[in-house]
C-alpha cells in the first residue's frame, strides 16, 4: 500500500467483510437456534402438531440463502457509497513512527 487512498481502501473492505461475516454468524446462530426450539417441540408434543412445527420454521434454506445475499449486496453497496465518496478528497496520512 504505497498511497494513502490505497490504505484507505484496504480499510475500508477489510472493516466490511468483518462486519458482514459478523452478521453473518448471528444469522447461522438464529437459525441452529430455532432448529433446538423445533427439536424439543417435537420430542414434546404429539405428533398430530409436528407438521404444524416443522410450518413453523421461517429460517428455511431458501430463505437463510436470501437472508445471506441481502446481507452482503448491502455491505458491498454501503463499501461502493464510501469508496465513492473518497473521490471527492485528497487524502494524506502521517503515520507515527515508533
Amino acid at each position: 500500500m504505497e498511497n494513502c487512498k490505497d490504505f484507505y481502501e484496504f480499510q475500508v473492505q477489510r472493516n466490511a467483510s468483518r462486519l458482514s461475516r459478523g452478521l453473518l454468524m448471528m444469522l447461522e446462530d438464529l437459525q441452529t437456534q430455532q432448529e433446538l426450539n423445533q427439536e424439543g417441540l417435537l420430542k414434546i408434543l404429539p405428533s398430530q402438531y409436528h407438521e404444524l412445527i416443522k410450518l413453523s420454521n421461517v429460517l428455511t434454506d431458501e430463505k437463510m440463502r436470501h437472508l445471506r445475499k441481502r446481507i452482503l449486496d448491502h455491505t458491498n453497496g454501503h463499501v461502493r457509497d464510501i469508496l465513492g465518496d473518497l473521490q471527492n478528497f485528497q487524502l494524506e496520512f502521517k503515520f507515527n513512527s515508533q
